[in-house]
């Protein structure tokens, strides 16, 4: 073993394969100790090491039913080997992490156009209008009527993601869903106007139909929501996804995620009322050629 094969890096414990000397990492238990005078060592059946923060972190061995002298440590393949207390020989296995670039197999908007209702109406009542076929279309959109005190449109938007392919034992560690923004608009202009991403449950999974406006939940999959005035109109809008939105990532099917207006839709504000005002934030579909503009989740899970 030398300073080339094990190292510390952040909280876990850094070596090179045997074979390719790809990077492999080890994740450990924190101790709750702040010891000083070493950063690696084996103790009893696992290996400790003290991470850059100056944490004790450790993992446990599991036998392979050989012997190695005590404190004793290789390589091999993509394991560590050592030697316990007792003589005996265990391992411990690295985790590979992964990051994948996942584009939707389904997108687009649902909701109401060229209605006459009351804000509260317009939040609740059934679609009568979606598209999946557009390019470039509303991300979150809300107009005012010319009747007083009446709006006449709201649209959310709708993206699921295949994401199978991830294996069933990964343990995912991020997700950043992001859209790439067209245009906007704020005719009010409205104050406190923000974008965050939610749920969805669309009926189809082929397809989105009008009523597929009120499938959209209501728990931030957010932590941080995107002001209008901080919404790009040139580059993406990104969403690090929180708890809520790790676990709403499928290992074995579609994510279906959405996005909507913070503050006036899912909060029930009610906007102040102009005549014909449009509030908006435009953004690229999938339906664009290539994907450089597509929407996107990137998750990165250990295996």
């Amino acid at each position: 073993m030398t300073t080339r094969d094990i190292r510390i890096k952040g909280e876990q414990l850094r070596f090179l394969a045997h074979d390719d000397e790809a990077e492999q990492l080890i994740t450990g238990t924190a101790t709750g100790e702040t010891p000083t005078g070493w950063n690696f060592k084996v103790k009893g059946t696992a290996l400790y090491w003290v991470d850059d923060d100056g944490a004790e972190r450790y993992k446990e061995g599991t036998l392979t039913g050989g012997s190695r002298a005590f404190g004793s440590v290789i390589v091999h393949d993509e394991q560590l080997y050592f030697g316990d207390e007792d003589g005996n020989e265990r391992y411990v296995q690295a985790i590979t992490i992964t990051t994948t670039t996942f584009y939707p197999s389904l997108d687009g908007w649902a909701g109401l156009s060229a209605v006459s209702l009351s804000w509260a109406d317009l939040r609740t009542t059934s679609g009568n209008a979606s598209a999946d076929g557009s390019s470039i279309a509303a991300l979150t959109a809300f107009n005012s009527d010319t009747v007083n005190n009446k709006y006449a449109l709201l649209h959310r938007s709708i993206f699921l993601f295949d994401t199978s392919a991830i294996p069933d034992t990964a343990t995912i560690t991020q997700a950043i869903f992001s859209v790439k923004g067209y245009s906007k608009r704020n005719d009010a202009p409205l104050a406190n106007v923000k974008l965050n991403v939610y749920s969805s449950l669309p009926a189809s999974d082929i397809a989105i139909v009008d009523a597929d406006n009120l499938t959209l939940g209501s728990t931030p999959f957010c932590n941080t929501d995107i002001a209008y005035a901080d919404f790009s109109i040139i580059g993406y809008n990104a969403f690090i996804l929180n708890t809520a939105g790790l676990a709403a990532i499928s290992k074995t099917g579609l994510t279906k995620l959405g996005l909507r207006e913070v503050t006036y839709d899912v909060g029930g504000a009610v906007p102040t009322w102009g005549s014909g005002d449009r509030t908006n934030m435009l953004g690229y579909y999938s339906e664009r050629p290539g994907t450089s503009d597509d929407p996107k989740l990137v998750i990165t899970y250990e295996t």
